[in-house]
């Protein structure tokens, strides 16, 4: 019996060399984050923040109490609605059917033109309303763009005032008001008060009252607007309160905002009354952080960053 010895041999792997490629990618990814981006891997430190510290003020906390009464305001009638006839190019006036004061309906002929070198043209009143001025008459030249009659809707009247701030801390839209022109006087209430464009917390406000059921009130007219409101009375500061400022006159400091701190600023109040304990004064708002007179204390400048130190 005969055997033969067979020699056995391992195959040979081939190395797949984008095998390998594909392998390492995620680590090529981390060192070249490492390399590039090390704040990834290791956080930089933190700086510590310093506080800011802000000089210290003392103040006292001081309120006012109101009282429903009547306040006037000078005001003037405007008409939200309005038109204005004018001439497309220049033309002669041949004549105009109505007069100031005249009610017209939409519709009605109210003039009539005759553009140079053209036939006659017929102006149309777009609008029920009543004439608020004739600005020609027959044989007036107008030029392109000029009107020969202006129209308004009397039931589009507003009436238009301007409140301080501190009136506007209490007036809202919705109180009563009754608005007063030559005689005739309509009941009505606060419509809108306008915010400040410019966010300068000492302009007046603007404000308007609905105008309704006078048809005696014509717009451009000037008028009274009487509100009936919570009213903000004289306010009783202390006498160390109160500074007397160059181009001011008297005046007294506050802590804006409601936070420990805020920023200084000035006031000019009038003092309405004096008491032992103090003044009564206005010019304040409702609510106030009213900086005093503390020998503690170095005096603020107008607009500085202070913090609250002592309240008193």
């Amino acid at each position: 019996m005969e055997m033969t010895a067979t020699r056995l041999e391992i195959p040979k792997k081939r190395i797949n060399f984008s095998s390998i490629a594909v392998g390492l990618a995620p680590l090529a990814v981390v060192f070249a984050l490492f390399a590039f981006k090390t704040d990834l891997l290791i956080p930089a430190s933190v700086e510590e923040v310093k506080p800011i510290y802000y000089p210290a003020v003392a103040v006292v906390f001081v309120a006012s109490s109101s009282e429903m009464r009547d306040v006037s305001f000078k005001a003037k009638l405007n008409a939200e609605r309005r038109v204005a006839l004018r001439a497309e190019e220049r033309s002669r006036v041949v004549s105009v059917q109505t007069k100031v004061g005249a009610t017209v309906s939409a519709g009605d002929a109210v003039c009539r033109i005759r553009p140079v070198g053209g036939e006659t043209l017929v102006l149309f009143s777009p609008i029920d309303g009543v004439v608020r001025s004739v600005n020609a008459s027959a044989g007036t030249v107008l030029e392109a763009g000029e009107p020969c009659l202006t129209i308004f809707d009397p039931q589009s009247l507003v009436a238009t005032g301007e409140m301080t701030p501190r009136q506007a801390q209490v007036i809202i839209p919705g109180d009563p008001a009754q608005v007063l022109a030559k005689g005739a006087a309509t009941d009505s209430a606060v419509r809108v008060v306008y915010p400040d464009t410019d966010a300068d917390p000492d302009n007046n406000l603007t404000f308007e009252v609905a105008v309704t059921g006078a048809n005696t009130m014509v717009e451009g007219q000037a008028a009274e607007i009487v509100i009936n409101t919570e009213q903000v009375l004289p306010m009783l500061v202390p006498f160390r309160a109160l500074i007397l400022v160059q181009g001011k006159g008297m005046a007294a400091r506050i802590v804006t905002g409601s936070g420990p701190t805020g920023r200084v600023k000035t006031l000019p109040i009038t003092i309405v009354a004096t008491t032992r304990d103090g003044f009564y004064v206005d010019g304040l708002p409702v609510e106030a952080r009213l900086i005093v007179e503390d020998p503690m204390y170095e005096v603020p400048e107008d607009g500085e960053m202070v913090r609250i130190g002592q309240v008193g």
